[in-house]
C-alpha cells in the first residue's frame, strides 16, 4: 500500500457537515504556526440544491472529478488548514478516504477564484518559497 501525500490537486472524501463531502487539497505541504505542524490548506465541493443559496464564484460540473456527479460549487468561506499527520492517520484508518486527484485545468479554476484575503495570503506566500 502506498502512504497518501497530501499535496496540490489531491482530493479526499470526508464528512463535513452531516455527510462525506469532496475537499480538494489546494496547497503543498507548509508548516504553519496556528497547526504547530505540517498542514496544507483544503476547500470542499458541495452540491448545488434546485432552490438553495450558493456562492457561485467557481462552479464545478459533472466529469470535472469523476465524484462530482451534477452541478456543485466550491466552499471557498469553510477553506481550512488541515494537518498532514492528522490527515494521513485519517486515511490510514479508514476515515478519510483518498480520491483522484484534480486536473490542471479545474484546479487551475479552483485557485483562480478565491474569494478570501487570508486565503489569497498564504498562497502568495507558500508560492514565494
Amino acid at each position: 500500500m502506498t502512504e497518501f501525500c497530501p499535496n496540490a490537486k489531491a482530493t479526499i472524501l470526508a464528512i463535513a457537515g452531516k455527510i462525506d463531502h469532496l475537499h480538494i487539497i489546494c496547497t503543498k505541504q507548509f508548516f504553519y504556526k496556528d497547526t504547530g505542524a505540517q498542514s496544507v490548506l483544503a476547500v470542499n465541493v458541495s452540491s448545488i440544491r434546485e432552490k438553495g443559496t450558493y456562492d457561485g464564484t467557481c462552479v464545478l460540473s459533472a466529469g470535472d472529478h469523476p465524484f462530482i456527479t451534477h452541478d456543485s460549487y466550491i466552499r471557498y468561506k469553510d477553506a481550512v488548514v488541515m494537518r498532514v499527520e492528522k490527515l494521513i492517520s485519517a486515511v490510514n484508518s479508514g476515515e478519510i478516504t483518498v480520491m483522484e486527484n484534480v486536473s490542471d485545468e479545474v484546479f487551475g479554476r479552483i485557485l483562480a477564484e478565491y474569494t478570501k484575503t487570508n486565503i489569497k495570503k498564504l498562497l502568495r506566500k507558500l508560492s514565494q518559497e
